[in-house]
C-alpha cells in the first residue's frame, strides 16, 4: 500500500469495500443500509453521498443507468481496491 490520498476517508473506504464485495450496482440508500448493518461505525448518508461523488470523480465508480441511482465499481475502482484498500472486511446484506 502507498500513502493514503487526502480524498480517502472512512466513508470512501467502506463504500469501496462494499461495492467490491457485492459485485453489483447498489443505490446510496442500499450502501447506507448495508454499512449500518455491517460496519462498527457506519457513516451517515451524507458522508456516503460525498464518498460516491469523490469516487465518481476518480473513475472508481459509475452509474448503472442514465437514472444514476445505482453505483458499481469500474475496472479502475476494482484495481484500486485490490492494490490500495483492505478488501477483506465485512460482507454485505442482500
Amino acid at each position: 500500500m502507498t500513502e493514503t490520498p487526502a480524498w480517502r476517508d472512512d466513508a470512501t473506504d467502506l463504500t469501496l469495500r462494499l461495492l467490491y464485495q457485492s459485485g453489483i450496482a447498489v443505490s446510496v440508500d442500499g450502501i447506507v443500509a448495508n454499512l449500518a448493518a455491517l460496519a462498527e461505525s457506519a457513516p451517515p448518508a451524507s458522508a456516503v453521498e460525498d464518498a460516491v461523488a469523490k469516487l465518481q470523480e476518480r473513475d472508481h465508480v459509475r452509474t448503472l443507468s442514465e437514472a444514476g441511482r445505482f453505483y458499481l465499481l469500474t475496472d479502475r475502482g476494482r484495481e484500486y481496491v485490490e492494490a490500495e484498500v483492505d478488501a477483506e472486511a465485512f460482507g454485505y446484506v442482500d
